[in-house]
């Protein structure tokens, strides 16, 4: 046992003990049934370097795992997101939400908003998708969000669109 160390010497006889002392001194090739026992073993899952799952499988596994998280904390991801992204915290995103009443920041919009709904900021302080967190102008729906991103904030091409709207009716 000597690469492996004093902290070997009192484990209990087991197979993966063994091949892991075995393997240590580079005399050992394990069966694909021992392979499978040491990678469950070792990880809890069978999803280590001598799994018997596909990649298939492990990948599912993934998914499924992932899943079940998300139904249990559906919150969590936009949460991630928001303060990635915007600076805020939870308790400032709902703060932002209870302010406009839950609805679009564009007063004559009747759209209902909520946790999900895109937060607008000031693309002249912050000219990427993140920002600072000081110039997050509101909470708009996806109508209204689409439309600014199209006209980039520009101010005069929105006032002409808006004369132009008004003109054709």
């Amino acid at each position: 046992m000597g690469t492996l160390g004093k902290r070997w010497k009192n484990r209990p006889e087991t197979a993966v003990n063994r091949w892991v002392a075995r393997r240590a001194n580079g005399n050992v090739s394990p069966s694909d049934e021992t392979r499978a026992k040491i990678s469950k073993t070792l990880t809890g899952r069978g999803t280590g370097r001598f799994s018997t799952r596909t990649e298939e499988e492990k990948k599912q596994a993934r998914k499924d795992i992932e899943k079940r998280y998300l139904e249990k904390h559906p919150e969590k991801p936009r949460q991630s997101q928001v303060k990635y992204f915007y600076k805020l915290s939870p308790e400032q995103h709902i703060a932002i939400l209870e302010k406009q009443n839950y609805k679009c920041a564009i007063s004559a919009c009747p759209a209902i908003i909520n946790k999900r709904s895109p937060i607008d900021h000031d693309h002249r302080c912050c000219p990427s998708a993140h920002s600072c967190g000081k110039c997050v102008r509101g909470i708009l729906c996806n109508r209204h969000n689409v439309g600014l991103a199209h006209f980039q904030d520009n101010v005069d091409e929105l006032r002409t669109a808006a004369e132009y709207v008004e003109w054709v009716r």
